[in-house]
């Protein structure tokens, strides 16, 4: 997938965004949400439904949703960290190269890319800015879509599952913080820097990191909860529309 690379139009992006592309701007850490960001669904719920209608049901999943219809139900509206737990425990007792591998197949069978905004990540990228992806989704699954998009799977971070070292797999046991609404300023203070020059999300739970970013940018794909309130933060929201559907 990385080798199509989405054709970079700077021109619906705000000034401050078009700034850090120019020539001599001291680079900056960039940071993207990646679903409803740089992917047009999101690629964790997907790959819940992926794995159960490939017969992957570790435990820790099925404790808490007995099926597709339980899961869709609990994680309804994306309010909590429990949910975003569930959503990536269901890797558990899988190795990582056969996750990334369901990521792979999930990714070019089921999830579109937001073409304007993975131009703009790698952009940033050839300009030379750290470009990061920070996910509430695990970051196992983020280091794999990246690789696919052509960015850097070390700048990933995302919900964090414990490996068992014996075995080479996946467990349930969470390593803290839970990168969704404020865990994720947490995380790009800990694992990325103090000061983010840039970043852009979809979600509402994305707004505390757009309001610490020196740059901030929505991009909600629907003018829902982020949008209000990105605007009365006087941060940028560009819908669907502005940036070419």
């Amino acid at each position: 997938m990385a080798e199509h690379a989405p054709a970079f139009d700077p021109r619906p992006w705000p000034a401050a965004v078009r700034a850090l592309l120019e020539v001599g701007v001291s680079p900056v850490d960039a940071v993207f949400d990646m679903d409803g960001t740089l992917l047009g669904r999101d690629i964790g719920d997907e790959l819940v439904g992926w794995l159960l209608e490939r017969g992957h049901r570790p435990p820790a999943f099925a404790r808490q949703a007995a099926d597709h219809a339980a899961y869709v139900e609990a994680v309804r509206g994306w309010d909590t960290p429990e949910q975003f737990i569930l959503s990536a425990i269901i890797a558990q007792d899988l190795t990582l190269a056969e996750l990334a591998g369901h990521v792979r197949a999930c990714l070019a069978a089921r999830i579109p890319l937001r073409a304007p905004v993975v131009g703009l990540a790698r952009a940033l990228d050839a300009a030379g800015h750290r470009v990061w992806i920070l996910t509430g989704s695990a970051e196992a699954v983020g280091r794999a879509v990246a690789a696919e998009l052509g960015l850097d799977p070390e700048r990933v971070v995302g919900l964090r599952l414990a490996v068992d070292p014996d075995t080479g797999r996946i467990t349930d046991r969470v390593i803290p913080p839970v990168t969704c609404g404020d865990g994720k300023v947490q995380a790009a203070t800990t694992r990325i820097g103090p000061h983010v020059g840039f970043t852009i999300g979809d979600s509402w739970t994305d707004l505390p990191l757009l309001q610490a970013a020196a740059v901030g940018v929505a991009v909600p794909s629907l003018d829902g909860r982020l949008g209000p309130l990105a605007r009365a933060a006087g941060i940028p929201v560009l819908l669907p529309d502005d940036l070419g559907g």
